[in-house]
């Protein structure tokens, strides 16, 4: 009968951890989609602000940048015209957008 018990309580132990792990990589997934659409959000924001984007620019430039996180970490650390010349980088990447800059 301990026996038993024993093995009744090792199966559910297994479940139980089973259990914690398929909730922890549910909530993994949900803020990771939480923060890619507020991320997607800011993005959007920030390119409104550059002059001389269209909205057809905006949306090409937004999906190259949300789809690598490292442009997306660039994009927040670059200011002003720096910002506005990596972003025309990123659209005309055959164009030296960056001749003449210091």
């Amino acid at each position: 009968m301990a026996t038993n018990i024993s093995q009744i309580c090792k199966v559910f132990g297994d479940y139980v951890v089973s259990s914690e792990n398929q909730l922890t990589s549910i909530a993994q997934r949900v803020c990771y989609e939480q923060d890619t659409s507020t991320s997607r959000r800011a993005i959007l924001a920030e390119l409104s602000k550059l002059n001389g984007l269209t909205m057809a620019h905006r949306h090409e430039v937004a999906y190259k940048i949300v789809s690598d996180n490292i442009k997306v970490d660039i994009i927040f650390s670059l200011l002003g015209e720096e910002r506005a010349l990596w972003v025309c980088s990123i659209l005309l990447p055959n164009l030296n957008v960056y001749q003449g800059c210091k």
